[in-house]
């Protein structure tokens, strides 16, 4: 069988956006926005990061003096900065840390810049090479656009005494400067990040899916869908408004067993309740869940054990 370029989905489309002097983070510069909703929205792939995280932060530093030196001026630990760095590279891929320095030239400061808020330069626009454009809104989820005037431009990190004296001249003075950033992908330093679960983002938006279709079940009192046919024409809109609300109050797991009183003169005013029935069972959305929960854990590398309702859940399966 062969294949061709054309059939396979890109994952990451990166392309300049002219404006803002920066390379856009896929089609609509908001790929690590995306990836902090999926995660936060699928407990499966939350408790994989997590585990992921722990993994990679083990018990922090060797040295146990340096695991609590105070590293900035928000009185963060060396193991605090340590356990960020962890948390953004399980999540993106990527991370990227603050340096602030002293007259001396030495670094007086470290913190961390949330990765989701830094973006690459654009390498056409040689006024931003070997810098790092940050701003707190690229997904523009706050305001309806990017107010370019609140991006700043961070030169990248450099241990050469001579190239930082030369980033603090071309600022025109260390109070104008502003610092420096470590920014790190795993794709390499000119390159965004692709995390290790970006081939089972659809499994991850599918496991946050099927807890809404269960929180449904419970909220309608697991009950089936059903049109409800009303004999008649209701006089106005107001009389069919009134009539919907009512219907509505006997709705969702709170009211389950209640009963209903509708009047009729006749047999022919008798509504009529027509079920609609699903083509889901029981064990299709169990073994859809199953084989999700699967995918994601398999993505981090992880063995299922780890995960509490795993066994149980694959026991069911097989019952």
């Amino acid at each position: 069988m062969k294949v061709t370029i054309n059939e396979i989905q890109k994952r990451l489309s990166v392309k300049p956006s002219k404006s803002e002097g920066i390379l856009s983070y896929d089609v609509d510069n908001a790929y690590p926005q995306r990836m902090m909703r999926l995660i936060g929205g699928s407990g499966t792939a939350r408790n994989c990061v997590r585990l992921y995280s722990k993994f990679l932060s083990g018990k922090g530093f060797k040295d146990l003096q340096f695991f609590d030196t105070i590293l900035n001026r928000k009185k963060e630990t060396a193991d605090k900065i340590l356990r960020k760095v962890d948390n953004d590279f399980c999540k993106y891929g990527g991370f990227a840390a603050h340096f602030n320095y002293n007259l001396n030239l030495k670094i007086s400061e470290i913190t961390i810049i949330p990765f989701e808020h830094t973006r690459l330069p654009d390498p056409e626009k040689p006024e931003f090479k070997n810098k790092i454009a940050v701003y707190d809104d690229w997904a523009k989820e706050f305001c309806t656009r990017i107010k370019k005037e609140k991006i700043k431009w961070i030169d990248r990190y450099t241990s050469d005494p001579i190239e930082i004296q030369k980033q603090i001249e071309a600022a025109g003075n260390i109070e104008a400067w502003n610092g420096q950033v470590f920014w790190f992908s795993n794709e390499g330093e000119h390159s965004y990040p692709i995390p290790i679960y970006d081939p089972v983002l659809e499994d991850i938006d599918t496991d946050a899916e099927i807890k809404i279709h269960r929180n449904s079940n419970v909220r309608t009192g697991f009950s089936a869908s059903h049109i409800f046919v009303h004999k008649g024409k209701f006089e106005n809109d107001t009389d069919r408004e009134e009539f919907n609300s009512r219907i509505s109050e006997f709705q969702g797991s709170d009211v389950a067993g209640s009963m209903m009183v509708i009047e009729v003169e006749t047999e022919e005013e008798k509504p009529e309740l027509i079920e609609v029935k699903s083509q889901l069972n029981d064990r299709v959305i169990t073994v859809t869940n199953r084989n999700t929960k699967d995918s994601i854990i398999e993505s981090f590398g992880q063995p299922p054990e780890l995960f509490p309702g795993a066994t149980a859940l694959l026991f069911l399966m097989t019952r």
